[in-house]
């Protein structure tokens, strides 16, 4: 809109647009729709010149804010505008749709207008059958005949067979047997070629060209009938062909084209320029037409038709563009539509938004990890809208009364009025009433999103917290600043406040800095401690740190600790380790994962052991608390969740902080200086290179040396010495480092891994080493030298750029210009890639935006096809796999099975006397060998797991032993050492019967299928369909595989020796944490694999990458090769095939000749040098060479055969060819003389062929005389023909193979006497050039038999795959392809993301280009979304011309028109339960004063912290809602793992005089439980947010923690709130008469009443996806021994006997309705209790009944006493 005016908000209802209808504004609609008919190019600048033509100002005037549109009545920003419309005096063309005019012309007779189509042909309704659109229109075009047919209508209603063909029948309303077509022959139409053509068609009729303008042309198409028209794929009712010419064109209102106003001045829009020049020549047109000169006539046509089209598109090739001042081009509708700028990628796709502030950025280790530090005159500027409530209503006007910070700007009263408060001149009397909305500032604890461009991924964009501090920049923790991709070198980021609470809580629920620690592209985090507090944790935990009282006091004040451990060293003064301090901030985890065979206490403490959060020895280092896989940060994410390691972080930045702050650290001259005898030392190394290269090079000069395959003599030199030089620097860094003191700064850096590596310590004391140029050493620049002051020809290392100083030392000038030629080659490259790899994201993102992971558990696009049945085939999320699981089951051999798995038993059944061994319990000895079905199922395990092996050695890509690592959900190896150490005391034998521990792993195995999203299970959990439960039982083979060969009897019995508790707990830990890794439905899962491919290709360099292992075979590498791949390029620049071979040529001396049968080798390419030479006399040749030739050749010849060669010489030419052939290559390809002399005469007998036929000569030579004698063209008929005939004589070899090289693999194979699996070297071939077909076809050896194996076969270039073997393949060999192309650069991307972008791909049965000729050729996309992306105009036109229909389902379609996207959280929808809000409690007794929650789901900091105002906020009565009270939840002692357990602080005592209610809590109207108040020691489980909780929309923040295991010693005199289920929730504070109230079903509730057992392990029974019947369903666990761990899993939630749950509720005495409201429980699920329990709950341990406690007991009992009752 002009003027920039706000509009007013609509009063219309808000409505989804469903589906948009395109098609062409048609001549009626452009009449009917416009207000006036525009004749006059004036401007009407002042509306008083022109009488009684009002109309036309709303056309031609912009209103001002003061005049009202003549129309409509109406003022500036409400009048939307009104069309006019021209009524062209000849129609003309629309350029942006010449093409298809000049398509549908090649259809139609242009006599007659009937289709040039024999409609009766079968083949025809064939070949239309499945097109739509311009691929219909195409293929009738193709199809057209020369000549109009005559027919009639009764011959067209019946095709062939029977094939009713009426709906492609000729004119329309045509009688039976009426004709159609006129038989005319066709003229054929084109356009006119040229530099700038003009929109003028070109018609050629028996050799007659003519010219046909726009009007001749509607008038054929206007014959055209709408059947024809549909048959072309045109729909008649939206447009017709004649539609395509335009004879009316509108004009946009001045709306669309704003006069801008500078003064008094008033400049028109370029648009309005070109319509009034428009208008000018369609006038002129007509006054030519009244006085009928065609000169004047067609000069004014084309004009008129140069103006239009220009108008259109400035940009075609018909027209040279139109300019509007001398240097600037007028900007036309097509340039305002496309391009990034234009309509919709700027205005639609993005916008500019309301509530963002950007400023630089600089680092600060002192706020959390998930804050921002925000200036104050951002906070002040950016607001919150807060509405008031009985609640805020106190704080909010508070807010509002104060001048300064913290304030309010804007008051929204709800009749539509705003008050600015910087306005009121006394501000203390403002008042506030329920309803209106507070724009307040924004304040500590608010959560922002926070976002640094570009943004490549998802952890670009992540919530934060605000810190409002002082100075003007925003303030970043340094460990964000990993997947932020920032430093602090001037980067500017953006913070965008969110304006509503749904807004709010997606940030905090999935968007917030702990929730991403963990990428999903690599399964590790991304996210660690870096810079100086990796330093300082690595000086910290040094041997030699040793710490006193004064300085340990101010750590725990830091850390806020109040109680010191006990010191290392007491006298003669204590002292304190760094590690104890450290160990101050760890959460209970052990580190490594794998128990070692011995505690490890090296001498050098060098390996890092940590065991239930002690640190007990080793320095910490990068891959300790960096971001890796399997680092600190991974193992406390995947135990305890995002909270802890949020906390952990913060921890080690304050305290290494701190430390730094007093043990300093700096560098000095000192650290880069090398001592005599490293110098001494690495002089010798550069000796012995210098001498290595000499050698190289004396070798090259003997021709002695090794070529390497595939290489030129020189090229392998060049390798040599390249690899020798390179070697050289990484030899020399390593002794360096090694000689270096331990004290040096710069080695301290580098082995805590902040910053730096060996090789820089090199270069700056020793030597620079080796400077490389793409790859290789310097190329000569100057003729044959590098420099001007080298010698010619110098190949030495010093002339090609190797470095021999070191910086400190200072390089000579030479050296110092070849370092500058390989920097200039990093930074030209930096800066090609990033356009390329920008690019590369976007199409990426483009073709996977839709893709989504549905409920069913399926992954589908927009249109719900689908493309996968089970997300990266296992159906779990990429941020929760763990790899490196180390899975030696493959290798193990039969001796070795036996051993770890098999009991000892007989043959024949029965067990022996050994069996048990010292590992088993005698008691459970005994009552093992007292059933013999034991036996049985001992057998059984053994088989299974027999079985698995034969399997994996089947399924699994094997590599060696220590290497084959899986990445897989849940670490179980972690766990089972958890377990161990954790669970009680070390038993020596276990007191488990093997029995039960196959029972029981078999049982979670059922228990995990039930855990998939499913729409066929039935009641009990199990899915009925087989295909569904095929499609879970393959997402879990690998995993249960995994499971059973660690926890097999044997092996837990043995070698873990795990009790019951130990066990039982860790099945519950393996369940709880499978659960927690299955997808999401609705994650946008195509995105995030677009992202995850995207975003590494960034750190692809594009020609620096040197493999020195292959660098004999051009291969291409990097982002090309990825372009190669998602094009679906079909001419690669490097295809190549692997070919493997039979035996035995798999070894490698056969090898070595199937590589010379499988090259392809012409004549052309065993020739040396060419001679032609005069030499007439057959017997006697001019060359002495050739003498033995000649007389071996006549020596076996007899007579009669020597006298036809004179013959055959005399009539001949007298012109000798003779050919040297590289002796070399001769002998390497075996070939034989008579072989070539065959083979030449096979492709043309028309010369006389010499040559010698011994093989032992060392000159090869042929000679070759013609046949025939040409005379004087004798030379120049040779020179042109002899080269042709040396490249078409085929030696050996595949055509299309340009070079073979060798290459070995392993096999394994499986010895059968003793199951023991090895791998073995074998042979075979990679070639340079593709022959697929070819090969497949095979190649004979030398004993007749094919040595090619086709099964194992296969060709780089993926569209040659496919088309031999078709689209399963061709997926197969992008996958592997796609997988190497990163590989190649370490970048190893989480396999889930490749199969989305593959399947994607291949989704259709044939490969879809992911660039604009897959993407928007593919059927499956609306036009709105093909448009996005690119050719906007072109798909726009079509869609309008072929009258498409978009259905709206897209991401891209959705933000176009402002709908919600239909994935993540806009693929459900919330239902609101009534009945529960109207059991809201009174908020005095809904949350106690001062109580602390979930840090994010406050209404920020409350007004006491930012006020420092002490004064608790004290609510009515009859306050529905509780009051919420935040505090920062970080480096506070809390208990809870998660954000669900607030931390324990000295402000709330537990106080058993006080009552406290348990109460549903509002939190930013996000509704949240609370469960009822419980003493500490009771808090040890979470709960599962499950989908049968459907009705609260609960805090995920918290559901995926387990829960924290260490207590302070005082904690048992705090209280402490935790989260559970609204079930729960209201059973806990319900008063007697609600019972009948809340919903019951037979299966929804599992009451543990007085006296019922808790049963210990009980899995969630119910499907993620429950019927709406189960909607309050919530299986309680009871606690068992197993607790006494602290570390319950988060799914498990303890349950109270009902007595101590009204004592938890009601500290000081059980209230006498909750017992009546038990006892009510009780009897209403008592008599259904042990069913429900059979149904609902999955027993893995037996427990005991007791008799019920009578009295509650005190706090400090809620220990053992209340384990031992249940």
């Amino acid at each position: 809109m002009s003027g920039g005016a706000a509009l007013p908000v609509s009063q219309m209802e808000l409505h989804k647009v469903n589906e948009v209808q395109f098609e062409i504004f048609k001549e009626r609609q452009i009449k009917s729709y416009a207000v006036c008919l525009v004749e006059h190019a004036k401007s009407y600048a002042n509306a008083a010149d022109q009488s009684g033509e009002a109309s036309m100002i709303c056309v031609w005037v912009p209103l001002t804010s003061n005049s009202a549109c003549e129309t409509c009545h109406r003022k500036h920003p409400e009048c939307p505008g009104h069309f006019g419309y021209i009524e062209l005096a000849e129609p003309v063309f629309n350029i942006g749709v010449f093409d298809l005019v000049l398509l549908v012309l090649k259809c139609v007779c242009k006599t007659c207008g009937a289709l040039l189509l024999n409609t009766r042909e079968q083949d025809v309704h064939k070949k239309l059958q499945h097109m739509t659109g311009l691929n219909r229109l195409r293929q009738v075009a193709k199809m057209a005949e020369a000549k109009c047919r005559v027919s009639t209508s009764t011959e067209d209603d019946m095709g062939i067979d029977g094939f009713d063909s009426a709906p492609f029948n000729g004119g329309s309303g045509m009688g039976p047997g009426a004709t159609r077509g006129c038989g005319a022959s066709q003229p054929r139409v084109s356009r006119f070629y040229g530099i700038y053509p003009t929109l003028v068609i070109k018609a050629v009729h028996e050799e007659q060209d003519a010219e046909w303008h726009a009007d001749k042309v509607r008038q054929v198409l206007d014959r055209v009938s709408d059947d024809d028209a549909r048959l072309m794929g045109f729909d008649p009712q939206r447009c017709h062909p004649r539609d395509l010419v335009l004879t009316v064109l509108p004009v946009p209102p001045p709306q669309v084209r704003p006069a801008i106003s500078f003064g008094g001045l008033r400049s028109d829009d370029e648009l309005t320029h070109q319509i009034m020049s428009i208008v000018k020549r369609n006038n002129q047109l007509r006054r030519d037409k009244e006085s009928d000169v065609q000169a004047a006539i067609d000069r004014s046509r084309a004009l008129l038709q140069e103006h239009v089209a220009t108008y259109f598109n400035n940009a075609s090739t018909y027209y040279k563009p139109t300019k509007v001042n001398d240097t600037k081009k007028l900007k036309s509708l097509t340039e305002r539509l496309k391009g990034k700028y234009g309509r919709l990628r700027g205005n639609l796709m993005g916008k500019r938004v309301d509530f963002s502030a950007r400023t630089v950025i600089t680092g600060d280790p002192n706020i959390d990890v998930d804050e921002v530090g925000v200036p104050f005159s951002v906070a002040m500027t950016l607001t919150f809208p807060e509405r008031v409530n009985t609640i805020n209503k106190k704080r909010l006007t508070e807010f509002a009364r104060r001048t300064v910070y913290p304030s309010a700007n804007y008051i929204h009263h709800p009749n539509g009025t705003i008050t600015k408060l910087a306005l009121l001149r006394d501000r203390s009397k403002v008042t506030l009433n329920i309803g209106d909305v507070v724009e307040r500032h924004v304040i500590n604890g608010d959560v922002v999103l926070f976002n640094r461009q570009p943004t490549l991924h998802r952890m670009s964009m992540m919530g934060h917290r605000v810190r409002v501090l002082n100075y003007n920049t925003f303030r970043l923790n340094l460990s964000c600043t990993t997947p932020y991709n920032a430093d602090f070198d001037g980067d500017e980021m953006n913070l965008h406040v969110p304006q509503s609470l749904l807004t709010k809580a997606e940030l905090i629920e999935m968007m917030m800095v702990p929730k991403n620690f963990v990428s999903p592209n690599k399964s590790a985090p991304c996210m660690g401690i870096v810079q100086d507090s990796l330093l300082g944790s690595y000086r910290l935990t040094d041997k030699d740190t040793f710490l006193d009282k004064y300085f340990v006091q101010s750590v725990a004040l830091w850390l806020d600790l109040w109680q010191l451990p006990i010191p290392a060293i007491l006298k003669p003064r204590p002292l304190w380790t760094g590690k104890q301090v450290f160990s101050l901030i760890l959460p209970e985890v052990n580190h490594p994962a794998t128990p070692q065979d011995r505690p490890p206490f090296p001498h050098n403490d060098s390996v890092v052991m940590i065991r239930r959060g002690q640190l007990l020895c080793g320095p910490i280092t990068k891959s300790i608390v960096g971001a890796a896989p399997g680092s600190l940060i991974h193992v406390i994410f995947n135990e305890h969740g995002s909270d802890e390691v949020a906390r952990f972080i913060n921890g080690v930045q304050r305290v290494t902080t701190f430390f730094l702050l007093n043990f300093g650290f700096s560098v000095g001259v000192q650290d880069t200086v090398a001592d005599s005898d490293t110098l001494r030392q690495m002089n010798d190394v550069l000796v012995k290179t210098r001498r290595n290269v000499e050698k190289i090079g004396a070798a090259a000069n003997n021709r002695t040396l090794n070529r390497k395959a595939g290489m030129t003599l020189l090229q392998s030199f060049e390798a040599d010495v390249n690899s020798a030089l390179n070697k050289c620097r990484e030899e020399a860094a390593k002794k360096a480092l090694s000689n270096v003191r331990r004290t040096n700064s710069f080695k301290v850096m580098i082995e805590a891994g902040s910053k730096g590596t060996d090789l820089n310590i090199c270069q700056i004391a020793v030597f620079v080493g080796q400077q490389n140029v793409a790859g290789s050493r310097i190329p000569f620049g100057f003729r044959r030298r590098t420099l001007p002051h080298f010698m010619l020809d110098d190949y030495g290392e010093t002339s090609r750029g190797m470095a021999n100083r070191g910086y400190v030392e200072g390089l000579k000038p030479h050296e110092f210009f070849f370092h500058t030629m390989a920097g200039r080659e990093g930074l030209i490259d930096t800066a090609v890639k990033t356009s390329d790899t920008g690019y590369l994201q976007r199409k990426l993102i483009k073709a996977l935006e839709d893709v989504h992971a549905a409920y069913d558990g399926t992954v589908r696009n927009a249109n719900d096809e689908l493309i996968q049945f089970m997300y990266g085939e296992d159906g779990l999320d990429g941020a929760r796999i763990e790899g490196g699981q180390l899975f030696p089951l493959p290798f193990r051999d039969d001796k070795e099975m036996e051993d770890t798995y098999k009991y000892e038993y007989d043959v024949d059944g029965t067990f022996s006397g050994k069996v048990g061994g010292n590992y088993m319990d005698p008691h459970v000895r005994k009552m093992l060998r007292a059933d013999p079905q034991n036996v049985r199922k001992l057998q059984e395990e053994y088989e299974q797991l027999t079985a698995d092996r034969e399997w994996s050695r089947k399924m699994l890509d094997l590599e060696d032993r220590d290497k084959l690592k899986l990445n897989l959900p849940v670490n179980p190896g972690r766990l089972i050492q958890n377990a161990r150490s954790t669970m009680g005391k070390r038993s020596q034998v276990s007191n488990l019967s093997p029995i039960t521990i196959i029972d029981h792993v078999r049982k979670l195995q059922e228990d995990l299928m039930k855990l998939f999203p499913s729409y066929h299970r039935g009641g009990d959990g199990y899915i009925r369909n087989t295909l569904s439960r095929e499609r879970i039982e393959s997402a879990l083979t690998l995993f249960n595989v995994h499971l059973r060969q660690l926890l097999a009897s044997k092996r837990v019995l043995k070698e873990y020796k795990l009790n019951d508790r130990a066990f039982e707990y860790l099945l519950k830990e393996i369940r709880t944490k499978y659960h927690q890794s299955l997808t999401t439905p609705g994650e946008n899962i195509g995105a995030i694999a677009a992202q995850s491919c995207g975003e590494p290709a960034t750190q692809m360099t594009l020609n620096t990458f040197h493999n020195a292992g292959i660098s004999s075979k051009n291969v291409t590498l990097g982002v090309p090769r990825l372009l190669e791949l998602l094009n679906v390029s079909r001419n690669q620049k490097h295809a190549s095939m692997t070919v493997s071979l039979f035996p035995p040529y798999d070894e490698k001396r056969n090898a070595q000749k199937a590589q010379h049968l499988i090259e392809y080798c012409t004549l052309e390419s065993i020739t040396r040098r060419i001679q032609f030479i005069y030499d007439p006399d057959p017997r006697h040749t001019v060359v002495e060479a050739d003498r033995d030739i000649l007389e071996l050749e006549w020596n076996v010849m007899d007579e009669s055969d020597a006298e036809l060669r004179i013959q055959e010489v005399v009539a001949g030419s007298p012109w000798v060819v003779r050919l040297e052939l590289d002796v070399d290559m001769v002998t390497d390809k075996a070939l034989d003389m008579k072989d070539v002399k065959q083979a030449i005469l096979r492709v043309d007998e028309s010369y006389i062929i010499e040559t010698g036929m011994a093989n032992n000569v060392r000159q090869r030579t042929i000679r070759m005389r013609s046949r025939y004698n040409e005379g004087a063209d004798s030379i120049p008929k040779l020179k042109r023909e002899i080269p042709a005939l040396l490249a078409r004589v085929h030696l050996r070899g595949i055509p299309g193979v340009r070079r073979a090289l060798l290459k070995d693999t392993t096999e394994f194979t499986v010895d059968q006497a003793t199951g023991k699996m090895s791998g073995n070297k074998i042979w075979a071939i990679d070639t340079d050039g593709t022959a697929l077909r070819r090969a497949f076809i095979g190649v004979v050896g030398e004993d007749g038999k094919n040595i090619i194996n086709a099964v194992k076969t296969s060709s780089n270039k993926v569209p040659e795959v496919c088309s031999l073997l078709g689209i399963e393949a061709a997926r197969s060999k992008m996958l592997t392809e796609l997988r190497e192309a990163y590989l190649a650069y370490g970048l190893n991307i989480n396999y889930r993301h490749y199969t989305i972008l593959v399947d994607t791909i291949c989704q259709h049965g044939y490969l879809m280009a992911v660039s604009r000729s897959g993407i928007n050729r593919s059927d499956t996309s609306g036009p709105l979304m093909r448009c996005s992306f690119e050719e906007t105009v072109k798909v726009l036109m079509a869609a309008a011309s072929f009258g498409e229909c978009d259905p709206v389902r897209g991401v891209s379609a959705n933000l176009v028109l402002g709908n919600q996207a239909r994935v993540g959280t806009g693929l459900f929808d919330l239902v609101l339960n009534m009945a529960a809000l109207q059991q809201a409690v009174p908020q005095a007794e809904a949350v106690a004063p001062g109580k602390d929650v979930n840090v994010y789901h406050s209404l920020g900091s409350t007004l006491q912290q930012n006020i420092q105002s002490s004064i608790a906020y004290r609510p009515r009565d009859h306050d529905a809602t509780p009051f919420v009270n935040n505090a920062s939840l970080f480096l506070r002692q809390g208990f809870g793992g998660g954000s669900s357990s607030a931390p324990v602080t000295a402000s709330a005592p537990y106080n058993p005089s006080t009552t406290y209610h348990g109460g549903r809590l509002e939190a930013s109207a996000v509704h949240r439980s609370q469960a009822y108040s419980t003493s500490p020691a009771l808090e040890y489980g979470g709960r599962e947010a499950s989908a049968s909780q459907m009705y609260s929309v609960m805090s995920s923040a918290s559901a995926f923690n387990p829960v924290s295991t260490r207590m302070s010693s005082v904690a048992h005199s705090y209280s402490e709130y935790s989260e559970a289920s609204s079930y729960h929730l209201q059973h806990s504070v319900a008063p007697t008469s609600m019972q009948a109230s809340l919903p019951r079903t037979d299966n929804s509730m599992t009451m543990q009443g007085i006296g019922s057992v808790s049963v210990p392990y009980t899995p969630h029974a119910m499907s993620s996806a429950a019927p709406p019947s189960q909607v309050y369903a919530s299986t309680e666990v009871g606690r068992s021994h197993s607790e006494d761990s602290r570390s319950q899993s988060a799914l498990y939630v303890p349950t109270l006997s009902p007595t101590h749950a009204g004592y938890a509720i009601r500290g000081d005495e059980p209230s006498t309705h909750r017992s009546d409201s038990n006892v009510m429980w009780r009897e209403a699920g008592g008599g259904r209790e042990q069913d429900e329990e059979d149904d609902l709950s999955t027993n893995y341990m037996p427990t005991a009944k007791t008799p019920q406690q009578a009295a509650p007991p005190t706090a400090a009992e809620f220990g053992d006493e209340e384990e031992e009752e249940q």
